[in-house]
């Protein structure tokens, strides 16, 4: 190789480094929000809305022919579904779904070839129980509720925000910019997300601030939002919105008045980030936040402790058994006691991690000699998720077999 070519291949690389290091840079010096440390993710069919309330999260899955609802467990695992109605022989696009304080769950869906919006109130367990038109021929986009179970819904075309009883009585309607997504906060204050940033109104409808990359604020990286796709609010009234950006791919989170406070992920494809981006968000009644990409569902929060035992299942040729343990998080997990070897996991996401159990010198020479003993297990789980979360240990006896 010449030192010419050596010199032009230098200088064509160099543009990529200096911008792989600005942008390692910038993820470094990112502020972490407080309280949402990973917990765990499953896998989803597409990029649906989300909704979560208690221990159940809702998605609006949908295949060629039809929508369908789904209800998960925290952790992920699917408790039932229920398929969505048609709208004049043609299937209904569920754009949004959202829950109150009793459970319900609102549906807002969207008829595209009649240009007919409807909301579908269920129960938890997926049984229809109202029905009523929103949007007056414009495509309703978004849709929330607030503590007083009233329903919002966001006309992004009609340039305005519409509120209805749990029952579907128009309350009022109000100026808003192209609202795209909505959330409400404790104090009854409005919170709708376009493009060009946040929005907040009081519950009359009254303009009160914005911020985000259409208003005055910081630049993307630094608080800023580059594309902004859905909003949520917290249970300490903390605002997070979900950035699309290219560059951002995060969950910001800010104060009331717009202050930036941090952010949760990034780009990336490890656990907590990103690989693609981030379009809806939901916050339990305990706090957790799930964040919907492309068939990814993550969960962030403060870590737990909790943690239980269940299975066992022998090994009868080899004297040895694998203990099952139940975790509400990702952590580090120790097992010790009389007559077993000491062995450590780690549990990447919340659920059910395989723990060995073998039995050491002295056991064995009582499972040759008897055909079984009993084992004293301690397990530790430590949570690896940031946060004030204590070690906590669990007990178990075990009846260890061994045929000859």
């Amino acid at each position: 190789m010449s030192k010419g070519t050596s010199v032009r291949r230098e200088a064509l690389f160099k543009p990529a480094l200096v911008l792989a290091l600005a942008s390692a840079l910038l993820l470094a010096s990112a502020q972490s929000a407080p309280g949402f440390g990973f917990i765990t993710k499953w896998r989803i069919r597409g990029t649906p809305p989300i909704a979560a309330h208690g221990k159940a999260v809702y998605v609006a899955a949908a295949n060629a022919s039809s929508q369908w609802v789904q209800k998960y467990t925290t952790r992920g695992a699917l408790v039932t579904q229920w398929r969505v109605p048609t709208n004049h022989g043609k299937p209904m696009r569920v754009r949004g779904v959202a829950t109150d304080g009793a459970g319900n769950l609102y549906a807002l869906t969207v008829n595209y070839n009649r240009g007919e919006s409807e909301i579908l109130k269920y129960t938890d367990r997926g049984r229809l129980v109202d029905k009523w038109d929103v949007g007056m021929g414009f495509i309703a986009r978004g849709i929330a509720t607030d503590e007083a179970g009233n329903v919002y819904v966001t006309i992004a075309d009609g340039n305005r925000v519409e509120k209805y009883s749990s029952t579907g009585r128009l309350l009022f309607r109000f100026e808003a910019a192209a609202p795209w997504q909505i959330a409400t906060g404790a104090d009854g204050v409005i919170y709708t997300v376009n493009p060009a940033g946040v929005s907040v109104y009081r519950n009359d409808g009254t303009f009160v601030r914005s911020w985000g990359s259409g208003a005055a604020g910081p630049e993307p990286g630094a608080g800023g939002l580059e594309v902004p796709t859905a909003v949520a609010v917290d249970r300490a009234g903390r605002v997070l919105v979900t950035d699309a950006g290219r560059n951002e791919r995060d969950v910001k989170v800010f104060t009331p008045e717009g202050v930036y406070a941090g952010q949760i992920g990034g780009p990336g494809r490890g656990n907590g980030r990103f690989r693609f981006s981030p379009n809806y968000l939901a916050i339990d009644t305990r706090g957790d936040l799930y964040v919907v990409s492309l068939r990814t569902i993550q969960k962030f929060g403060e870590p737990s402790s909790a943690f239980s035992l269940g299975g066992v299942k022998l090994n009868r040729r080899a004297g040895t058994a694998r203990l099952t343990a139940s975790l509400a998080g990702v952590g580090k997990l120790n097992v010790e006691g009389e007559g077993i070897r000491h062995a450590r996991r780690r549990a990447s996401v919340a659920g059910e991690v395989w723990l060995p159990i073998v039995p050491n010198r002295a056991t064995k020479s009582r499972l040759q000699r008897t055909g079984r003993a009993t084992v004293e297990i301690q397990v530790t789980y430590t949570p690896t998720t940031a946060g004030n979360a204590h070690p906590a240990t669990r007990s178990t006896r075990i009846a260890l077999v061994k045929t000859h």
